[in-house]
């Protein structure tokens, strides 16, 4: 499911697009790609112990 695009708002681009496994599951760039292809405005998240994180997390879909 991480990998798959069809999740996403428009089906283009999957989860692993900015949360890159080898990066810790963010990315090293300032600001992620959104998309419509230009830039969020924020820099994707670590997945890393998500799980304990307990206030709300910002999700685009």
């Amino acid at each position: 499911m991480f990998y798959d695009k069809k999740l996403s708002a428009n089906g283009t681009i999957s989860c692993a697009f900015c949360h890159k496994q080898e990066k810790g599951f963010s990315d090293d760039a300032i600001l992620s790609i959104g998309f419509d292809v230009g830039l969020t405005g924020h820099h994707s998240m670590t997945l890393i112990n998500v799980r304990f994180y307990q206030r709300g997390r910002f999700f685009l879909g």
